[in-house]
């Protein structure tokens, strides 16, 4: 190919000569990327790398394909919605009877109740002279955890320090 004196200045030895086209079916012309600006100045006779144009063929059945299984897919969730909609299936039943959610209301509620009580007992058993050995047992366990952790993050943070000085 000859390349204008003017216009040689500007093509590096990096640079990559394509063919590409003005639309899907405008024409084609030459491509060439823009080089580093510290690449050296291609000179006479010197080749460049060049790549694979995009084949419009190409892209056109790529895009079929995608517009086919976008189709499929509008289809299923349409008849998902359907059934939905009309109350079948788990979440059809979910949504269309009121009654499932009054219930499940009703177990967050009766589950809130339990928590509460479970925690009146669990004071209740604390105080109870059998098992107040047992729960100090447990309290000196985590006080022991607890200041065994702090100990840790100390270390952590002195070595850390050291490494940022």
């Amino acid at each position: 190919m000859l390349i204008k004196k003017s216009v040689q200045k500007f093509i590096k030895t990096d640079c990559e000569a394509g063919i590409g086209s003005s639309g899907i079916i405008g024409d084609r012309f030459l491509v060439i990327t823009q080089g580093r600006n510290e690449s050296k100045v291609v000179h006479d006779g010197q080749r460049i790398l060049s790549k694979e144009p995009v084949e419009t063929d190409a892209i056109m059945a790529s895009l079929m394909v995608t517009a086919d299984n976008a189709s499929i897919i509008s289809h299923q969730l349409a008849e998902i919605m359907v059934k939905i909609n009309g109350g079948n299936g788990t979440l059809g039943r979910l949504i269309q009877d009121t009654s499932i959610a009054e219930n499940f209301s009703q177990t967050m509620v009766n589950i809130k109740k339990s928590s509460k009580g479970l925690d009146e007992n669990m004071q209740a058993a604390k105080h109870n002279f059998l098992l107040k050995g047992f729960f100090n047992k447990k309290a000196k366990a985590a006080e022991k955890t607890k200041d065994s952790i702090a100990d840790i993050k100390a270390k952590e943070q002195k070595k850390n320090d050291k490494k940022n000085k």
